[in-house]
């Protein structure tokens, strides 16, 4: 979902690049303030079909505005379908990932900041989903995500399964829980 968001903001930029305008000088030729362009192409503010097509207009480029939307109501489409499971929890969506787990036999990881949810420990998966699910103001089902996140951990030591996993190195020093969750 985050990486639609990207996507079209990236699709937005490139439209206004292309036009030669600034952020600045699009917001104002659209009458909008001047943070809004940057949220829109960072995805930080979905656009409306209003705002594709005034986008596309004052950037020369009116074919665009069709896709753009359809390309937005998708986004936007993933967005309502997150929520709608996540309205039951967080253990559900857990155990959802563990069949393509199962079925997978190399696996690449790429973290920036967190450790992968295979590597956690217990006290580790318990502080970064129940943070999670009190941000999003989800039901409390910790106990029962925290166990479907690690029964999938048995996929370390079953089967031929090759894991390729680079962690940056703030991973290893974001905080996460208290003192025994990172020295775990």
């Amino acid at each position: 979902m985050e990486q639609a968001r990207e996507a079209l903001g990236a699709r937005l930029r490139e439209l206004r690049a292309d036009a030669g305008l600034s952020g600045r000088q699009l917001a104002a030729l659209a009458g909008w303030h001047f943070t809004k362009v940057s949220k829109l192409e960072n995805g930080k503010q979905h656009p409306s079909d209003a705002d594709l097509r005034t986008w596309c207009r004052h950037c020369q480029a009116p074919g665009e505005a069709a896709d753009l939307i359809t390309s937005a109501h998708s986004v936007a489409s993933m967005y309502l379908e997150w929520r709608r499971q996540g309205r039951a929890g967080m253990r559900r969506p857990q155990k959802a990932k563990t069949p393509a787990y199962e079925r997978a036999t190399l696996f690449r990881i790429y973290e920036p900041a967190l450790i992968p949810g295979l590597f956690q420990t217990a006290e580790y998966a318990t502080a970064i989903l129940g943070s999670f699910i009190g941000f999003h103001d989800l039901p409390n089902d910790l106990d029962q995500a925290v166990a479907a996140r690690l029964e999938r951990q048995h996929l370390l030591y079953s089967g031929d399964r090759r894991f390729q996993v680079i962690l940056e190195e703030a991973a290893l020093h974001t905080r996460i829980g208290g003192i025994q969750a990172m020295a775990g």
